[in-house]
């Protein structure tokens, strides 16, 4: 009866009974039973996960520190400290081979810290999906995202690309659900794979996609995966130009071989890797690892969507309160007033605004033959600071010609009809080449849109020329003077319209453009 059988071999590779020496295999590489090549430097056995390496080094009777067998790791004359460097730089200094780094089997743990799966190494060594992807004849920096379900590219790199973008508002949640809603770009981005397929794919703009990728060295990464060499998984560095969402799944990289916490992942534009392992090397940098916030964005239509302008909330907050403070105004009773704010003598209105209505008053003329007005801008600016706004002026119209277009054509009539009123009664005219070539002064325009009215049968619509504009900071109603509200009293004009039976109200039509405006 053979007593093969009683005898159950330890972790040292020794007999449990009586500890007898096994039989040993004196070969360089044990697994192969070859002498080509040590089995410190075996690709086969650093490709085994971290169970799998000690179950093969026990069954061997191998020493945990040099990997060879017939002897204990207590006795082996090639010990030494492991120099694997974790995160911070420190080596780890544990009494194992390089291969063991990071493996923890049955409480004994190859590392100095508690190893768990997504935790053998710091965050800062895995490896988010990263390749370069060609376009335009340029390549672009591709980060793989599965958890976005949009596609965004740098607005650098689409100037870079030569791609003409179209304005839309972007609604983007980010972790921690917060919503950001971004005035951003939508491109169309053609993408080249390696077998001459020209992928299409719709992203959004933005300043800056995540932190920049640091270098990362991957070599011997290579040899652990059977079908790639080091040319095939070169990882790409620097800023990110585009990030690939869930959008487009048909591209994403899938996973083509695994080794532990690591994956060799492809697509149609080639391999890239995913996840971390012992052999990567990561450059010491302040910030070296890519953060990506997984979002979740809506495309808005800016042509369908009303953008609030927070320019007028002053000037509306003070209208509210002086609706609500109607009949409870009280003038100051000190003298010497030097703010320049306070109400005096019986006016509602403070010394700056007086000032300024005298400004004003002394630009009014009345012609009593015309029984017209005529009126003098009332600067309070140098108006040589206008900036020339031609450009801005001429991308409104064409957003108001296209919005009257969609509106209807019955609107888009009456607005022609409506300028052709004001060239026709003498309060605008079209301006001739000769004037605009030879013209030396300032340059700023008004821009103008329409104002709906589908109650009023004569009059649909209503033009308005917007001259609380911003372009460049500057804001043409700023540069003058506009001195006090001169609106009627509120309080006042309803008590006067209760204390008859009958009350009129009356309007001055087109009081707006029946005034002229003086050239000096």
């Amino acid at each position: 009866m053979s007593h093969g059988n009683r005898y159950k071999q330890n972790g040292d590779g020794m007999n449990s009974k009586n500890n007898i020496p096994m039989r040993i295999n004196r070969r360089s590489c044990w697994y192969h039973e070859t002498d080509n090549h040590d089995i410190g430097q075996c690709t086969a056995v650093s490709r085994l996960d971290g169970q799998t390496k000690i179950d093969l080094i026990r069954k061997q009777g191998g020493c945990f520190s040099c990997l060879k067998i017939g002897h204990l790791s207590r006795y082996c004359s090639n010990r030494k400290p492991c120099d694997v460097l974790d995160e911070n730089q420190q080596m780890c200094g544990r009494m194992h081979h390089q291969a063991l780094h990071g493996i923890q089997v049955n409480g004994s743990t190859f590392h100095n810290c508690i190893s768990i799966v997504n935790g053998d190494k710091g965050r800062e060594d895995v490896l988010l999906m990263i390749s370069k992807v060609p376009s335009n004849g340029n390549y672009l920096t591709a980060l793989w995202d599965p958890g976005a379900n949009i596609s965004l590219i740098t607005h650098d790199s689409a100037r870079r690309l030569n791609l003409k973008g179209r304005d839309v508002t972007l609604s983007v949640t980010k972790v921690g659900n917060t919503t950001d809603y971004i005035q951003s770009k939508e491109y169309i981005v053609p993408l080249t794979d390696l077998n001459g397929q020209e992928w299409k794919i719709r992203t959004y703009g933005m300043d800056q996609i995540t932190a920049d990728v640091t270098r990362v060295d991957i070599r011997g990464i290579a040899k652990l995966f059977k079908s790639v060499t080091e040319k095939d998984v070169v990882r790409p560095e620097g800023k990110v130009d585009i990030l690939i969402g869930s959008d487009c799944c048909v591209l994403l990289p899938t996973k083509a071989e695994q080794v532990g916490n690591l994956q060799l992942m492809k697509n149609q534009f080639g391999y890239c890797l995913r996840g971390s392992h012992t052999l990567l090397k990561v450059g010491t940098v302040s910030h070296h690892f890519v953060r990506i916030h997984h979002l979740y964005g809506q495309q808005y239509d800016t042509g369908s969507i009303h953008i609030a302008n927070f320019n007028g909330l002053k000037e509306s907050l003070d209208n509210f309160f002086n609706i609500e403070s109607l009949g409870t105004q009280c003038n100051p009773k000190c003298g010497n007033c030097k703010c320049g704010k306070c109400p005096i003598g019986n006016g509602n209105y403070t010394i700056a605004e007086e000032r300024e209505l005298n400004m004003i008053r002394k630009g009014l003329q009345y012609d009593k033959d015309e029984k017209r007005w005529t009126v003098t801008y009332p600067w309070i600016r140098e108006s040589a600071e206008l900036p020339n706004n031609i450009g801005a002026a001429n991308h409104r119209l064409e957003s108001t010609e296209k919005r009257l277009q969609r509106t209807g054509t019955i609107y888009a009539n009456a607005y022609n009809d409506q300028i052709k009123d004001m060239v026709n009664r003498n309060v605008a005219r079209k301006l001739s080449d000769y004037e605009v070539r030879n013209y030396e002064g300032p340059i700023h325009y008004l821009p103008h849109h329409e104002v709906l009215k589908p109650d009023s049968k004569s009059t649909p619509i209503r033009i308005v020329f917007n001259s609380s504009s911003t372009y460049m900071g500057h804001v043409i109603n700023d540069y003058w003077a506009k001195g006090p509200n001169v609106l009627n009293d509120m309080l006042v004009v309803l008590l006067r319209f209760r204390q008859n039976r009958i009350g009129i109200a009356g309007d001055i039509s087109k009081m707006y453009n029946a005034i002229k405006l003086s050239v000096s």
